[in-house]
């Protein structure tokens, strides 16, 4: 409604300075001349009055020098051919000099007038052009189909200052203008939309609906606007028809990188689930073909390859649905004061029971401190990166187990493994990630240490990937708490 009133005013004061020129441009040439002949500087007043004409119609257009033109040969009449002060003509000669001086105006006025309005035609072409560069600017970069259409209204008031307004509804619609090919833009003046009597509309269109913008039509727009104003239809369906592409591009992406990680998990899953089931069902098939004749010591060992690999379904298991709970909300934690030392021995016998041949080795750092934990989670964290660099550790070469403390407190975990990468530091707590290097016995689901950073934050803490102190080859793991969370042990909290 502001936008109407402003323009509604802009077109009175457009009125009234084309009347003022017209009256106020003559009046004021025609005295100059008055006094002019009077003093005896000038002859013939003709020439200030057509000079008067040439500014009017440069000024105010056509029409404005028009008027002028009728205005100044009556004051010429007027006051300066004799009888003066009035319109009555004596001699019939007089008559030649004034219908020639108001032929010679309303020639000069139509010059004239068709002059400022091909310059004012020009800078309004430039003007559009330059509003048509920068919405294709700003276009170019948008990813907001809504934004699209806001800088399609700005700029149909830039091309011609109208109270441009969006249809209802299409805003909402944005979404599902989003285009391909189409026919050209439609501009339009219709008297059907939104109840308007006579408006100019604008169509961007779209494979499934269009939006409009649209303006109260209060003048006859040129052919230069009505190619602008199909030009920005044309930009805001290509900047759509971009978005739709970029959107369908991720969209593929997205598919794909999901097949793709379905396609993993399936595999991974298959393949470390079907391996210790072989071995169950290989042990237990032997055990019962020929228990009778097998001396005990191959039964032990038969039992025991049974038990091993039920215990590795046990801990697949147990990280898919660990992860899953991970997912599934906030973690319960139990805080409390743990001994380091029974925690480190704890997590050192599990791996003595499994018989790993490689095994875990602590050099007693941090052995007299206590931390505040829930040790259910700190220590399944620590088993979970243990066992990833046991994984990756050459045979015989031990995983090793220290306390560092300093601003924080970190528990260091490293193997003599190939590394781990730069590019793969972060990535390797991503859930079914694993390094590029083949491990020696290719197990796992790549959910170990996933598990292990979500159990590490639920306490607070961090986990990181990077190399190690003495720059020898291998992984190196860090779990930091902070120095808040330790104490000596037999010291008050």
């Amino acid at each position: 409604m502001n936008k109407q009133i402003r323009f509604s005013s802009a077109l009175i004061y457009s009125s009234a300075k084309e009347i003022g020129l017209s009256f106020a441009i003559p009046v004021a040439l025609a005295l100059i001349a008055f006094l002019l002949i009077e003093w005896r500087v000038l002859t013939d007043a003709s020439p200030v009055l057509l000079v008067g004409v040439i500014l009017a119609a440069s000024q105010g257009g056509a029409r404005a020098g028009f008027i002028t033109a009728l205005i100044s040969f009556v004051l010429l009449d007027f006051f300066l051919v004799h009888p003066r002060f009035t319109l009555r003509l004596v001699s019939p000669d007089d008559y030649i000099p004034l219908i020639t001086f108001l032929l010679v105006a309303l020639t000069t006025s139509h010059f004239a007038g068709e002059a400022r309005d091909k310059g004012q035609r020009a800078i309004d072409k430039a003007r559009q052009l330059e509003a048509l560069f920068e919405a294709a600017c700003r276009a170019l970069a948008c990813k907001d189909p809504h934004l699209v259409l806001e800088i399609v209204l700005e700029t149909a008031g830039r091309i011609i200052p109208l109270n441009w307004q969006l249809e209802s509804g299409s805003m909402t619609s944005a979404l599902a203008i989003l285009g391909t090919e189409t026919d050209d833009p439609v501009v339009q003046v219709s008297k059907s939309k939104s109840g308007l009597e006579d408006a100019l509309w604008v169509e961007i269109r779209g494979p499934k609906s269009s939006a409009y913008v649209y303006a109260s039509n209060t003048k006859k727009i040129s052919p230069s606007t009505h190619r602008s104003l199909a030009m920005l239809a044309k930009l805001a369906e290509n900047a759509l028809a971009r978005i739709q592409l970029q959107l369908d591009l991720e969209e593929a992406k997205v598919s794909e990188a999901a097949e793709s990680l379905r396609a993993t998990i399936i595999n991974s899953v298959a393949h470390d689930f079907r391996t210790p089931l072989s071995s169950i069902v290989a042990s237990a098939a032997t055990l019962e073909d020929l228990h009778s004749v097998l001396p005990i010591s191959d039964r032990v060992a038969l039992a025991r390859s049974i038990r091993v690999g039920a215990e590795r379904l046990t801990r697949f298991t147990s990280k898919l649905l660990t992860a899953a709970q991970l997912d599934s909300g906030p973690i319960s934690v139990q805080m409390q004061w743990v001994d380091v030392h029974d925690l480190f021995s704890g997590v050192l016998d599990t791996f003595e029971l499994n018989n790993n041949k490689a095994g875990v080795v602590w050099d007693g750092s941090g052995a007299d401190l206590e931390i505040y934990c829930d040790p259910v989670l700190l220590d399944q964290a620590l088993f979970n990166v243990i066992e990833n660099c046991l994984d990756y550790s050459p045979p015989g070469e031990p995983v090793r187990l220290s306390v560092l403390t300093g601003n924080q407190f970190k528990i260091q975990v490293s193997d003599c493994g190939p590394g781990m990468p730069k590019d793969i530091r972060e990535r390797i707590f991503e859930r079914w990630t694993r390094a590029d290097q083949p491990s020696k016995s290719r197990t796992g689901l790549g959910l170990g240490l996933s598990i292990a950073r979500g159990f590490v934050q639920a306490l607070g803490g961090t986990i990181i990937s990077t190399e190690k102190l003495d720059a020898t080859p291998g992984a190196c793991f860090l779990i930091e708490l902070p120095l808040s969370m330790v104490k000596y042990r037999n010291a008050t909290a």
